[in-house]
Parts: C-alpha cells; structure tokens; sequence
C-alpha cells in the first residue's frame, strides 16, 4: 500500500509540475514579403580578390565568403545575390600556373554547387581579366568565362571579330541582366575601366555615364525596379556617374578597382566598395516599401572576414587545398618540393605592406626596395627611384619573427618588374610627385621614392616642398635641372597599360646604359640573403614622404630627422 500511495504521489506531483516555457517564435524572415507589405533582399559584394585562401593571417578568404553567404541565406530564403565588382583571374601567385582556373572554380563553389548555374551572382571584369592581353590569349579567357558558373556583364566592352564572329561570346556573358529575387525585379550592368584594352576587344566604351543612362532606361523598361550598376572604375569615376545623372542613373553602385572600403553616398544614391582580397566585404539590404519608394541598408564596414569568424566553409575550404597543392606540386617541379618556403631571413621588425598602407603612405618595406633601385644604378648616376606600390602585390603585413620566404618574395613582385634609368627635369619630377598623393584613395599608383622627399598635404592634395638629396642634404627641386630617376617599366611603357597615370614618362628618357632591364624581383632576394645571419631585416621607417597622419607617426627628413 504505501509502494501504491507513494507512485500515486509521484505521479501527482509530476503532473502538477510547470510546463517548459514554448520556444520562441523565429524571427520573421528579412527578406521576401515582410509584415508590413514591404519586398526585401539582401546582397552580399565583393571586389579585386586575388587570392582563393585568403591572407597569412587568416583574414579573407573564399571559405569565409562561402560561410558569411550561408549565414545571410537564414534570413533570406528566397536567396542572397552576390556582385563581384572584378579582378580575380590575374595577378596571383597560382594564377602564374593555373591563368585563373582556380579561381573560377571556387567563386563557383559559392553558392555550395559548384556545378550548378548561379543565377544570383553575377560578375564584371576588371582591368586584370586583361593581364593576358595578346590575341592568342582570348582562348584562355573564354574558357574562363565558359567555366563560370555565374553571369559576366561586359557591357560597355566590344569584343573584336575573328574569322567566325567575336572572339570572346557564350552564354555566360550578358550586356545587362535582370533577376527576380525577394519579390523584387532587379537590374544590373556592368562597367570596365579602360586601364588595359586587350587586343581581343575592339574597345572599351569610357563615356560611362552615357552608357549607365542608356543601361538604366532599358533596364526600367524592363521592369527593374532597382537598378544597380557594378563597376570597375575609380572612385571619382563613379560618384560622377551618380552626380550628374541624378535620376536617370543607378539607384547604387557597387564597385571595384580600388582596393580599401569605401562609402560615398550622393543624396540616397551610395557607392559601395570592400577591401581586396575580401579582408572587409559589404553586405546591402534593399527593400520596396508598399507605396514603392526604395530602402537601401548597408553595413558602416564591419563586415570583416576572419582571422576566426566567420569559420571557413569545410567543402570549399577542400576544394581551395586541393588547388594550393597542385600548385606548389607543378611550381616547385624542378626546384624540389617546398621551395617556397626557402628562408632568406627574418623580419626584424614589423614590415608594412599591408595594401591600405603601402598604397597611402610610405612604409618600411617600400622605402627599402626604393633604396635597392637607386643603390643597383649607383653607378650610373642614380639619384632617385620611383616605384608605383601598385607593383609590390603582398598586401598584408609581416610581423617581427616571420621568415621571409621564397613565397613572400614572389607574392611581392606578382608581374617582371623591370627597372630603366631616365633623365628627367625637375619640372618632370615635381609632376611625378603630384600625380603620387593624386586620388589619396588607396589607388596603385601611390609612388615609394628614395632620393627624393616632400611634404603630403592631403588636404589640399599636393606634393609640398619637393627635394633631392644631394651630398648627403635635401635640396629643393630645380624646375630647369636635371635628375638621373631609376623607375620600372611600367610607369614608362604605355603598351603596359595606363602607366599608372604618369604620362609624363616615357622610355624617350631612358639613359642608355647596361644594366636598364634588370628585374627587381631577383636583386630583393639576394640582398635579403646577404644579411649577415641572426641580423633580420629590420629596415627603418625612411620618413621622406612627410605626412602628419602616417599611423607610425614618424619623423620627417624635412624637419632634420635622420633617414
């Protein structure tokens, strides 16, 4: 009996027990047909990434992109867009073997199938797709371009003809598109900077807002809702496009070319850019309220990829291992397995070549190379070098301690850098040095200088007190003197490209002599390799370009400091 009451006690008293609170309810979904009659979708954009694997430090990455794209699709089932504003097939080190297959393969893998069409990606070509320039190389590029499973948009490019129609075409390219996504129409169309036109493209059209007009009608046409232009162009370039064209524009562009965050916004009209190699990625939420007036949210540059969150994706961090051990496999062929990571020495202090840095202010690790370029040609007259940060690739910082291996070397010097020694006049110069602190927006053609210094007035955007030195003293520049600079080629050959800007060089300059050719790429290597062993590299701050918000603070050989 008591066996009896006691259970029934038991079971009374479980009975009376309070229920578990009910779980919350999910939260209601951010993107498709909202509660209060709104239509909303989200984008996720990204611009210039060379790398699939991301930075040393663990920063960016394509796993990450992959992890953030998954985590956004939660709250939006009917999907995530992804823009990619260009340059991805060149420069990089694997490029060097695989000419961008790599590349495509794991953007392809962004959507978690990479062999299904994604009809929510869509991409425009940067001036590095053109790195491989010559007629024989359009087989390479559209075989890329038929490997990708997402949209291209070339629309202000013309192909040239071959013998059977246009020599780069398919189905993957598009002048413009429009895609149906959270309830609402949108429209897209591209822009390419004309810093390289390949031989294979009759030309690319540089009247960008008479372009974007004419895109964005026919898109309205259309039905677009939303028009979003995805450029690869300067930033000043896009924020006139917005400027001028006012209504009859883009409602947002997304875009590329420079190589830092940025936001500029016109009216309601914005102009969104990330990080290079997806260190910082942007993350855009439209929406159309019911009386149709358009809603744009963004990120205020938060959005950082890495070092340990988001996680990588597993599947395509794979893929992206598999690719990095092919490579090293086919490049270290004939060196041995593990060449790249011979050691020359060690950082002795922390090197500055992260892009952000080294395209805006002069570094440690730039003023060096500099100091190699003059010290080569010493010999033949050498006062100054000139060298465009665009031409040293790292983009990341090397911290104290770090070997400096074969790969840094060759992940510095992506392209031959070849340097020439020309004679220019001091009015010549002082316009190089002006054209350096032009557009202070991270833009490859910041100059590294040794022989030269001046003051950064970032203000006013100018090249303050120009000066050589001479007999171990800065002197002013003499506009009717002339200078003995050596530079690289690419600031001097225009067959190269857009010479960065620097129009006013020219190989007409060049001093002959018998060391102009010689590759910059080798001599770093073996100067690192001359450094007495247990020294380290730990090259100073040089402080010739003056610039008060330098974020080493450093000193200034204009005001007397030792360089």
């Amino acid at each position: 009996m008591r066996l009896t009451l006691s259970l029934l006690l038991l079971s009374s008293l479980s009975c009376t027990k309070t229920p578990p609170p009910a779980a919350p309810a999910p939260p209601p979904p951010a993107c498709g047909l909202l509660e209060d009659g709104s239509r909303a979708f989200k984008i996720l954009h990204l611009n210039d990434i060379y790398r699939i694997e991301g930075l040393a430090d663990g920063r960016g990455g394509l796993a990450r992109v992959r992890t953030l794209r998954t985590e956004l699709e939660r709250d939006c089932p009917g999907g995530v867009m992804i823009t990619h504003a260009g340059d991805a097939l060149f420069p990089s080190l694997l490029s060097r073997v695989f000419q961008g297959e790599q590349m495509i393969d794991v953007l392809n893998s962004l959507d978690g199938n990479p062999d299904a069409f994604d009809t929510l990606m869509f991409f425009t070509p940067g001036n590095h797709e053109f790195d491989k320039a010559k007629l024989k190389d359009s087989p390479m590029l559209q075989a890329r371009i038929d490997e990708s499973q997402f949209l291209w948009l070339d629309t202000n490019i013309a192909w040239a003809d071959g013998d059977e129609g246009p020599l780069i075409g398919g189905d993957r390219l598009a002048s413009n598109a429009v895609v149906e996504i959270g309830g609402v129409k949108v429209g897209l169309f591209g822009l390419t900077i004309d810093a390289k036109v390949p031989a294979y493209a009759s030309m690319i059209d540089t009247d960008y807002e008479s372009v974007a007009r004419t895109q964005v009608a026919s898109l309205r046409d259309d039905g677009a809702e939303i028009v979003i232009g995805l450029t690869h162009l300067d930033a000043s370039d896009d924020r006139q496009i917005i400027e001028r064209l006012g209504a009859d524009g883009p409602d947002m562009i997304l875009g590329g070319h420079d190589h830092s965050l940025q936001t500029s916004v016109v009216g309601t009209r914005p102009v969104l850019k990330g990080d290079a190699d997806a260190v910082r990625v942007r993350v855009i939420e439209a929406r159309i309220g019911p009386d149709g007036q358009l809603d744009l949210r963004y990120d205020d540059g938060d959005i950082a990829l890495g070092p340990e969150a988001p996680a990588e994706d597993p599947l395509v961090q794979t893929r992206i291992e598999t690719w990095l051990e092919r490579f090293e496999e086919t490049f270290c062929a004939d060196d041995g397995p593990g060449c790249l990571d011979q050691v020359y020495t060690t950082a002795g202090v922390d090197l500055h070549a992260e892009e952000t840095t080294i395209r805006r202010f002069e570094t440690n690790l730039g003023g060096w190379i500099a100091d190699r370029m003059v010290e080569t040609f010493a010999e033949h007259g050498a006062q100054a070098a000139v060298i465009n940060s665009g031409a040293l690739r790292l983009n990341q910082d090397i911290s104290a301690g770090t070997p400096i291996t074969r790969q840094i070397l060759e992940e510095i010097f992506a392209y031959p850098t070849k340097m020439s020694l020309i004679e220019i006049s001091g009015e010549t110069l002082q316009a190089v040095l002006d054209r350096s602190v032009e557009d202070w927006t991270a833009q490859g053609h910041w100059l590294q200088v040794s022989g030269v210094a001046f003051r950064h007035d970032t203000k006013a955007g100018a090249a303050l007190q120009g000066s050589v030195l001479e007999n171990d003293s800065w002197r002013p520049i003499d506009p009717q003197a002339t200078y003995r600079v050596v530079t690289v080629d690419y600031l001097l050959d225009p067959n190269m490209g857009d010479q960065d800007g620097y129009t006013m060089l020219s190989f007409d300059a060049v001093v002959d002599n018998p060391i102009n050719g010689t590759d910059l790429k080798p001599l770093v290597g073996e100067a690192w390799k001359a450094l007495p062993e247990g020294q380290g590299f730990a090259p100073s701050q040089p402080g010739r370009v003056c610039n008060a918000k330098h974020p080493s603070g450093q000193a200034c050989v204009l005001d007397g400091a030792t360089p």
